[in-house]
């Protein structure tokens, strides 16, 4: 799995800078919020996919 970029969590061409126009301080409050908790959410997930990778090198390594 290759790392989360920033970019994958909007739709595409969707950027903060567009929203702000368009929505209240805390509706932009709101969507910030949101984007930064699915960030740290996809680098939790990847964090524990690397970590069971480990374990199952390690498993393989002792096996042989």
């Amino acid at each position: 799995m290759s790392p989360v970029q920033d970019d994958d969590l909007y739709p595409k061409g969707l950027k903060i800078e567009s929203l702000s126009a368009e929505l209240t301080g805390e509706q932009l409050v709101d969507v910030m919020c949101k984007h930064v908790k699915e960030c740290i959410e996809m680098r939790t997930a990847e964090r524990e996919e690397a970590a069971y990778r480990r374990i199952d090198s390690i498993k393989a390594e002792r096996s042989t």
